[in-house]
């Protein structure tokens, strides 16, 4: 199934020194005129406010000028503005018609103009929407607890102008601080230092505070019922009390994670690493945000099997939040370096580097070959750095920027000499750029004054720009080659004469390797996915990555109906996209209707960013 060819210096006669001329500076994504100001603090002042699923109240925006300037215009989405001052000022406003899916334009006219180097404070009251796109509020029934509401947030990529006016670019980072009034008997929570709390006129008062600067994009509150076990001086887990303890034993090895990656690029600058457990409904397998990591309860197998996200997510702390895209066409500078990362953390952690070989070769690019294999391989969104003019950034997501940008870097560090060369150049890489908002270029200008000859001959605009797989990479097969004989036998045989005991001793990921390779070679026999099942009693486990790949397969081998029970509770039973969609993809090409019906019925179960891609999926738009 793995076929490995070295290609470490393929490139070296083909291609010339590349020169790029895009004007890869400009963000798409955005309204605002952040190439005239910053904006340098914010200072959130929140009543939360589960009656109407609003959160109301004022923001005030610390800013500075970059040029001059007349007019402040920021992002907004869906937001009641009620006023804007500066210095107790009423200042004149205007909120612009709806740019798809960059939302209103909301513009200040300043009374006297901003100069370079000015600093001022505007001060904006307002109200969000109950469909603010950022904010998922889930009533008591809808929490496992199912005693108290649930409010989270999720805004990444553009979604923090429905949640307050903003500079909604990665390029602007900003400190900021937080009074958030929830009701008395919930907690909230911000990606944010906790800075105290007091109940008063029945209210839990929640101050926070960050003082590292940040991307509006990291802005993440949640408020709900909610309790936390310590894991060491600066990890704490928290959820509902009734799934804290499972979270607490599942996350047990989170500070292992964070050591790790002190121990490869340097220190951790955020102070804490907690970790919120939300309800199912997450649309995502984790969310980075600084001091606060949301994840799903998909990864809660009762074995850690599955904390690689959480070693993902600690990995942004460095590659992400600390050294930040400076636009969602750069989105591989977050995510293809923390693949690299976390690949390196779960190594160094498990003292096995057989690990980062095992699951690049295997899951890596399965994972990406899928994308691409959905998308097209000449679709643009398959190219590293694609071109999001007019574009809404989450209609690119896929592993495309995750996977095909581990594989550059991972070309790169064959082309200079190994990890023992390249990893001290990645270090030096964070740690010359930390706090900053790069571009590709900035990566290739880092990589050039270490490594002058291979960047000279290296084809960064065919990695950057063109569509499509990468080649495949040299790794060691030595974990694979046990995945690919046991499919092979399974395979050939039927499952005659294969027992439960031919995986002893095996990580879970080579599990869930060996299913997807059954799932290339589909459609499989009905009579092997009968004994698959009683072997490994697929059906009934209670990890969500094998029994989506269970899923997958029977999907695939018309097997539907023996799964059909099994399919549709797994279907409500989490909102995580990774799942959800490739299933209710494949659900739709078996039974259109049935498929429909389904996720109709059962709407109100996913966040809004899911159910806008479910529906791009299911053609329902």
């Amino acid at each position: 199934w793995i076929l490995f060819e070295s290609h470490s210096f393929i490139f070296f006669h083909s291609y010339m020194a590349y020169t790029d001329t895009r004007q890869t500076e400009r963000d798409w994504s955005t309204q605002s005129n952040y190439q005239e100001f910053r904006t340098k603090n914010l200072d959130f002042d929140w009543t939360v406010d589960f009656a109407t699923a609003t959160i109301s109240g004022s923001v005030k925006l610390d800013i500075e000028g970059y040029s001059e300037t007349t007019q402040l215009i920021l992002d907004t989405r869906d937001l009641t503005i009620e006023k804007v001052e500066k210095d107790g000022e009423t200042l004149k406003f205007t909120v612009g018609d709806t740019q798809a899916a960059l939302g209103q334009a909301l513009t200040i006219t300043l009374p006297q103009p901003l100069k370079k180097g000015d600093t001022t404070s505007i001060n904006i009251t307002y109200k969000t929407s109950p469909q603010a796109s950022a904010l998922c509020w889930m009533p008591a029934e809808q929490t496992d607890g199912g005693k108290q509401p649930y409010l989270y947030s999720q805004c990444q990529a553009i979604h923090a102008r429905s949640v307050f006016p903003c500079q909604d670019t990665p390029s602007v980072r900003a400190t900021y601080t937080a009074t958030v009034k929830v009701p008395a008997a919930l907690t909230a929570l911000m990606s944010a230092l906790v800075d105290g709390s007091e109940v008063k006129d029945n209210l839990n008062v929640c101050k926070f505070k960050q003082p590292v600067g940040i991307p509006s994009y990291l802005v993440a509150i949640a408020v709900g019922e909610l309790a936390s076990r310590e894991i060491s001086p600066r990890v704490r887990v928290w959820a509902e009390p009734c799934t804290v303890d499972k979270v607490a034993y599942e996350f047990a090895e989170t500070e292992e994670y964070v050591q790790a990656g002190e121990s490869l690029v340097g220190e951790y600058v955020w102070t804490r690493y907690d970790i919120l457990c939300l309800p199912a409904s997450f649309p995502y397998g984790g969310m980075e945000n600084p001091c606060l990591t949301f994840c799903t309860p998909t990864l809660l197998a009762g074995d850690r099997s599955l904390t690689h996200v959480i070693a993902h997510e600690a990995s942004h702390s460095w590659t992400g939040n600390l050294v930040t895209n400076a636009t969602w066409e750069d989105f591989w500078l977050n995510e293809g370096c923390t693949m690299y990362l976390q690949r390196s953390i779960q190594s160094v952690q498990a003292k096995n580097w057989k690990l980062y070989d095992f699951d690049a070769a295997t899951s890596g690019w399965f994972r990406l070959k899928g994308s691409v294999d959905h998308m097209g391989n000449d679709h643009r969104f398959t190219c590293l750095r694609p071109n999001l003019k007019g574009e809404d950034p989450d209609d690119a997501f896929s592993t495309v920027p995750y996977e095909k940008g581990f594989f550059l870097l991972n070309t790169l560090q064959t082309l200079v000499g190994g990890r023992e060369k390249f990893l001290p150049w990645f270090k030096s890489y964070i740690q010359d750029h930390k706090y900053k908002c790069i571009t590709s270029n900035d990566f290739r200008a880092h990589f050039e004054k270490t490594f002058p000859e291979v960047a000279k001959e290296f084809p960064w605009k065919k990695w950057f720009d063109e569509p499509g797989m990468p080649e495949r990479t040299q790794f060691s097969t030595e974990m694979a080659d046990q995945c690919t004989a046991l499919a092979e036998k399974w395979t050939a045989s039927g499952g005659e004469g294969c027992t439960k005991g031919d995986i002893d001793g095996w990580l879970t990921t080579q599990f869930l390797s060996f299913l997807d390779i059954l799932a290339e070679k589909t459609p499989a026999k009905h009579e092997m996915l009968d004994k698959l099942d009683a072997t490994f009693a697929l059906s009934a486990t209670g990890n969500t990555e094998i029994k989506s790949r269970w899923l997958t397969l029977a999907l695939q081998s018309d097997y539907t109906a023996k799964v059909l029970d099994v399919l549709r509770a797994f279907l409500v039973s989490n909102g995580r996209m990774k799942f959800v969609r490739p299933l209710y993809r494949l659900y739709f090409k078996v039974d259109q209707k049935a498929a429909v019906e389904h996720f109709q019925t059962n709407i109100h179960r996913y966040q809004a960013i899911a159910i806008k891609m479910l529906k791009r999926d299911m053609g329902l738009e």
